[in-house]
């Protein structure tokens, strides 16, 4: 990601060094994670804790790339109006991406 980055001008190894940017990265396997009732609890503290730590205004997030493999939708759902109601009133300015896969075709973003 910062060598992608780094094509475009912006150097994060400098701004996480400066406290300008802090990048946390979690990989989660749908089989490993679906397992209970789905909750976004976890990401929203590390969210919190992250957005404090930088003083953050805003929030990029690809970490949902696994959502939609979920078996319980509607909760799935109420959960994500939880986090949008979250980021909304911590006042980020957010980008999310979620990708779909379907077994007839490639993911969609």
């Amino acid at each position: 990601m910062v060598a992608d980055v780094s094509s475009l001008g912006f150097d994060l190894d400098g701004l996480e060094q400066g406290g300008r940017l802090l990048v946390d990265a979690l990989t989660l396997e749908p089989q490993v994670v679906d397992t209970g009732d789905f909750d976004l609890e976890g990401l929203l503290v590390r969210l919190a804790f992250s957005v404090k730590k930088v003083g953050a205004k805003r929030s990029p997030s690809t970490t949902l790339s696994v959502v939609p493999t979920f078996s319980q939708p509607s909760l799935v759902r109420s959960e994500l109006r939880r986090l949008f109601r979250w980021l909304k009133n911590q006042g980020l300015t957010t980008v999310i991406t979620v990708s779909v896969a379907t077994t007839c075709s490639p993911p969609r973003h």
